[in-house]
């Protein structure tokens, strides 16, 4: 979280919209987005130790515990991004459809 709070927090001009949100909220959103940054490392560390059999490989790397570390936080996020993405796309064109059946119309 040390790291990722603050790499998430410098993305925020690359976002629409992030720069003029209010404080609080763009501050939820890269705090969410933080954990679950540490979340896909903790998945990634915890497959890497058990094919390394042993918690303590951080002490003494070894290249093949680094790049299983990489290769499974990369496919971590393959796994749970796009469909959280489907999720939230749906979510919003749901919202959008339900106000414009209610007569609220575009914004």
């Amino acid at each position: 979280m040390l790291v990722n709070l603050p790499w998430e927090l410098l993305q925020v001009p690359l976002f629409d919209g992030m720069s003029r949100a209010p404080h609080w909220q763009a501050t939820k959103v890269c705090s969410l987005a933080a954990v679950g940054d540490g979340a896909l490392l903790v998945g990634a560390y915890w497959v890497t130790s058990a094919l390394a059999h042993s918690r303590q490989w951080v002490l003494h790397p070894r290249l093949r515990d680094v790049l299983v570390l990489l290769s499974v936080g990369q496919a971590l996020q393959w796994l749970f991004l796009p469909p959280l993405v489907i999720w939230i796309v749906r979510r919003q064109i749901d919202g959008e459809l339900a106000r414009d059946d209610r007569g609220g119309g575009p914004r």
